[in-house]
């Protein structure tokens, strides 16, 4: 008997040298001690895709269709999965249906859209073919408004500024406040600060809200009922060396003259795509699992003809493997082709 159980811890422990022991997961046969490899965006192509895309500031992805929230016009740009204009949507002014800086349009489940608009402190709701239905403004004292997304429930997340601190503001589809959270101490004194600076976030595909501080390595993720599932410090070598040269800070004490570390976030198939600068001439991609465990990342070599080197926003494709990003100070829309990490 003993010579059978001494057998069988032969032939597990051939397997475990044949599979590894390691625990980390294998995406196309890489994991995070593999090289950097190189990704190449390449500009869009606004001639010929019928529109001048002048100042794009946000992106949604919408089923297979594009939208970039164009803030040259006021407007919205929503393009097919070949990158053909599909239509135009909005305007100038302060009436329903109008904008005057708008920075972000979600999906509200199958049932229409939402649209943020700084520039008036408002939301507004269209329905599924963009018909104005109502519209509210966000009542506090000076709110400094960073952006907004749409949970798979239906609910509106606006992460906003108040008195030096960083909360989330959730509302109903009418406009009721159903919660506050997340009070973040910042050292931010403008809205152009507040802009470039405040923390990105987005729904991962379990649900949760993942927040990525933009100067700190820091994730954290909220449950479904708004209460903190975890907190990690993220680890790569492009981000080990951004802290060993600007120094490391705590998220009582951000500034706003420290480079960025992280500049947006969006999900992927069962993880997130993360974007940081990493010098004047490159940036780089992150993939995180649904824990904030980095586990690939690749360096990206930005069209030449740009001068602006990070992502201020950034949408990802899981049919095609195009990631979509809009360069820093309305610079432009890049797109590239993401390898497929999961298996």
């Amino acid at each position: 008997m003993s010579e059978t159980k001494s057998n069988r811890w032969v032939v597990l422990l051939i397997v475990l040298l044949l599979t590894g022991f390691s625990a980390v997961t294998v995406f196309n046969g890489c994991n995070q001690t593999d090289e950097p490899s190189y990704l190449t965006a390449e500009l869009f192509n606004q001639e010929s895709h019928g529109v001048e895309v002048y100042k794009p500031v946000s992106m949604l992805r919408d089923g297979d269709d594009l939208w970039i929230v164009n803030r040259s016009d006021a407007g919205m740009l929503r393009y097919d999965s070949q990158l053909n204009l599909i239509s135009q949507e909005g305007r100038s002014g302060e009436g329903p249906g109008e904008y005057i800086r708008p920075l972000r349009i979600c999906k509200i489940m199958d049932s229409g859209y939402a649209v943020l608009d700084i520039g008036t402190s408002r939301i507004s709701i269209l329905d599924a073919e963009r018909n104005f239905v109502r519209g509210w403004l966000i009542q506090y004292a000076h709110p400094r408004i960073v952006d907004m997304r749409v949970s798979g429930e239906g609910k509106l997340i606006c992460s906003l500024f108040e008195q030096r601190e960083q909360v989330f503001t959730v509302f109903d589809t009418l406009g009721t406040v159903l919660a506050r959270f997340g009070d973040l101490p910042t050292d931010y004194s403008s809205q152009a600060d507040i802009e470039r600076n405040g923390a990105c976030f987005d729904f991962s595909p379990d649900g949760n809200l993942f927040v990525a501080f933009k100067h700190v390595p820091i994730i954290r993720s909220y449950n479904l009922d708004l209460s903190l599932a975890w907190e990690r410090r993220i680890s790569s070598s492009a981000i080990d060396a951004f802290l060993s040269t600007y120094g490391d800070a705590s998220l009582g004490s951000i500034k706003s003259d420290i480079p960025l570390l992280i500049s947006s976030i969006t999900p992927m198939s069962g993880a997130m795509l993360l974007s940081g600068p990493m010098d004047e001439q490159q940036f780089k991609l992150y993939v995180t699992n649904l824990k904030g465990i980095i586990i690939r990342e690749w360096t990206v070599i930005p069209p030449p003809e740009t001068l602006q080197r990070y992502l201020q926003d950034m949408i990802y494709f899981p049919d095609t493997l195009m990631a979509y990003g809009i360069l820093e100070y309305d610079s432009g829309v890049v797109t590239l082709q993401v390898p497929d990490i999961i298996r």
